[in-house]
């Protein structure tokens, strides 16, 4: 019988002469050439299969019984609306602590020791769940295991806590969801007294949703809305003589960093505009509505408290029983936290939302995220017009939440599960992928890249002028929004300050809704400052993004050679392949192998689509679209 080796720190190498198996590292290939295997890797390149075991997976749990009825249906917190879509099944997949994630790697590592007939395990720095987990499984299955300690790097995600976090832990369940609902309501109506303004369009023609971040905030506050996400869009609606309400969530970013500063980009907006109306989620949080939201997270603390010990989590392909690893997030989301949240999500879109019947259209950022269901449901309430869920970035293939109720077309799932009438994506390999997650593909319609509509339009001009700067050899790196992705990418750029000398100078630019100190940069590092993504691109060579970055996108149509750090602790969610304008790198070494490997000369680069998207200039997609509603 034969010894395995699973290696979960994201960093280091096993000790020589054993049969190794890495949790969260790519590998090279004269290590895969001597028997070792990655799991990351084993996942990536057999997608079609671990994606489509984990969703079957995933419908089965949900369809469990429970008494009478099934657990989806045991969650019904609203006519329509089964609570077990605000939960698991909308895990965010690329991030390091991703059920899904942890899962599928469980399960091929289960698959690996029955094909080579492991006997015995031995598994270097595991977490207290994955210990929980393999030891159930191995007494079960007549294996040896032993567990060895002191490997772990800092930049595990796993081992960082922060304040707040450590709190929730500490802080029993109900205190937690009542003090985050009070929490929200001082920081909207007590901190920051606000009263929403009373030219908001009762019955508009359409209601759109999204983030308010990646806009122009210089912009706003004199009145011209520029967003990231939408584009010319901004200014075709007003030609359209349609009225708009604009229902943006609040997010934290380095342009917008509080409400203050909100609230007066909002005030800007909505001066003198008679056809729309811009105003936050968050300012419909009145104390009635608070008083609402309370009720309702004490109701899913109700309905969910029996149920929660009772969902079976255990696979009949591997044996596994991966409970230990969904017990945090289920009881944040059943009974904490997380059903705080989710109950603030259902109140305050029933509160945004006109009330009467029949009301018009909704187009919305569409990621299946807890307050979509929301939001789709209040609109399911209330009879309204058409809701279009739109993909703003292509839809990559690990992204699960895009096959949230995979089998959606079934009665049972449409029955629970708020739907949008129709989703618009940007490019063809989206709209492969969302039928393959189970859309059917004439609710599927075609709209022109908003995002990367002007700089496709633009990218020779901008092309020509960075060739000027070719001698200046600079890499940009765009940070992750997650802390332990993030540090990771500071980490190789502290490696490569001083192997690179004076041949290269090196910029780093933060996740937007990440502000960041120029003093946790590493020496020889400086910080972008200025305030969009082409600024940034302008003055840069190369770039280095991580494997779930859209940045990328964005490089590649300014023609710029790109570099993708293969992070073994998240999916990959890249949709692009290597080639000669991007390569893919595990490490310092492979980073600056890459940048010898460059090419810079006095010609303008390439500006051939690196990725098939829907550019037409005309926007004649996304007019057809607007005419249809």
């Amino acid at each position: 019988m034969k010894k395995l080796l699973l290696w979960c720190s994201p960093e280091g190498t096993p000790p020589p002469g054993h049969f190794s198996v890495y949790w969260a590292q790519y590998i090279s290939e004269q290590k895969s050439k001597a028997g070792n295997i990655s799991l990351p890797e084993l996942l990536n390149e057999n997608a079609s299969y671990w994606k489509l075991r984990y969703l079957s997976w995933l419908e089965t749990v949900g369809k469990n019984s429970f008494g009478a009825t099934t657990v989806v249906d045991a969650l019904l917190v609203r006519p329509g609306l089964s609570y077990w879509w605000m939960t698991i099944p909308s895990d965010y997949s690329f991030n390091p602590t991703s059920i899904a994630y942890a899962t599928l790697r469980l399960w091929a590592l289960v698959q690996i020791s029955d094909a080579n007939h492991v006997g015995e395990l031995q598994v270097h720095d595991a977490d207290a769940e994955f210990e929980k987990i393999l030891t159930l499984w191995c007494i079960e299955t007549e294996r040896k295991i032993t567990f060895v300690h002191g490997h772990r790097m800092d930049i595990d995600e796993s081992h960082v806590h922060t304040t707040c976090s450590l709190l929730e832990r500490k802080i029993p369940h109900l205190i937690n969801g009542i003090g985050y609902l009070a929490l929200q309501y001082l920081r909207y109506f007590t901190w920051h007294r606000h009263k929403l303004s009373p030219d908001t369009a009762e019955d508009p023609a359409l209601t759109v949703v999204d983030y308010f971040t990646n806009i122009d905030s210089t912009a706003a506050r004199d009145g011209t809305f520029t967003s990231n996400y939408w584009g010319p869009l901004t200014q075709i609606l007003p030609r359209l003589r349609t009225t708009v309400n604009w229902i943006h969530i609040d997010v934290r970013s380095a342009a917008l960093p509080n409400v203050r500063s909100a609230r007066a980009a909002l005030r800007g907006l909505n001066r003198h505009h008679a056809s729309s109306r811009h105003f936050l989620l968050h300012d419909y949080l009145t104390l009635p509505v608070a008083f609402k939201s309370v009720v309702q997270y004490l109701r899913i603390r109700k309905i969910t408290k029996q149920l929660a010990t009772r969902i079976p989590w255990a696979d009949s392909v591997s044996g596994l029983d991966v409970s230990p690893l969904v017990r945090s997030r289920l009881n944040s989301d059943f009974q904490g936290l997380g059903a705080a949240r989710n109950a603030l999500w259902l109140s305050l879109f029933g509160e945004a939302l006109p009330f009467q019947q029949g009301q018009g259209s909704c187009i919305y950022l569409m990621e299946n995220q807890p307050w979509e269901m929301a939001l789709l449901w209040a609109r399911m309430a209330r009879d309204a017009g058409p809701n279009i869920g739109v993909a703003h970035v292509p839809v990559r293939t690990w992204d699960l939440r895009y096959a949230i109720g995979f089998s959606g077309s079934s009665a049972e799932n449409s029955r629970t599960l708020p739907a949008p009438s129709d989703v618009a994506v940007i490019d063809p390999k989206s709209e492969a992928i969302m039928i393959a997650n189970g859309r059917e593909p004439s609710k599927i319609r075609k709209v022109e890249a908003l995002r990367f509509w002007s700089r496709h339009s633009t990218n020779a001009d901008s092309s020509k002028n960075r060739t000027r700067a070719f001698n200046s050899r600079t890499l940009l790196v765009f940070g992750e929004y997650d802390v332990s992705m993030c540090a990771k990418q500071l980490q190789i750029l502290e490696e490569l300050v001083p192997f690179a000398g004076d041949k290269w100078t090196f910029t780093f630019r933060p996740h937007p809704a990440k502000p960041f100190l120029k003093e946790s940069l590493p020496s020889g590092v400086s910080l972008s400052e200025v305030q969009t993504t082409r600024e940034a691109l302008a003055e840069c060579d190369v770039t280095l993004c991580s494997n779930v970055s859209s940045a990328s996108l964005d490089a590649i149509f300014e023609g710029i050679p790109t570099l993708m750090l293969r992070d073994g602790r998240v999916l990959n969610g890249s949709p692009l392949r290597a080639g000669p304008t991007v390569m893919y790198v595990n490490d310092a070494a492979e980073v600056a192998a890459a940048l010898g490997k460059i090419e810079f000369g006095a010609g303008a680069r390439s500006t051939e689509q690196p990725y098939a998207m829907y550019l037409d200039g005309g926007l004649t997609k996304w007019y057809a679209l607007l005419a249809s509603l």
